[in-house]
C-alpha cells in the first residue's frame, strides 16, 4: 500500500511538472503567433534562453508541444489497471 502510495505521489508531481511546461509552451507559442518580430527569446527549445526566429520557434515548439502531450497518454495509458 505505502508504494502505491508513493508512485501515485510520484505521479502526481509529474503530472504536474508537465502541466507546467504545456502551460509554459502554449503561451510562448501563443506569444510566437502574435509577434510581428522576426525574432524573439525563447526558453523553452534549447538548454539556455536562446534567441530564436519566429517561424522555427513556432515549428519547434508545436514539436515540442505534440511530443510530451504524445508521451503523457503513452504513460496514462500504460499506467492504466487493465484488470
Amino acid at each position: 500500500m505505502e508504494k502505491l502510495e508513493a508512485d501515485l505521489t510520484e505521479q502526481d508531481a509529474k503530472g504536474g511538472a508537465l502541466a507546467k511546461l504545456l502551460e509554459a509552451i502554449d503561451g510562448e507559442l501563443k506569444e510566437a503567433a502574435e509577434t510581428d518580430e522576426r525574432e524573439m527569446w525563447s526558453y523553452l527549445v534549447h538548454d539556455q534562453p536562446q534567441i530564436v526566429e519566429v517561424e522555427e520557434l513556432k515549428i519547434r515548439l508545436q514539436g515540442k508541444s505534440f511530443f510530451h502531450r504524445c508521451c503523457c497518454m503513452f504513460s496514462n495509458f500504460t499506467n492504466a489497471d487493465v484488470g
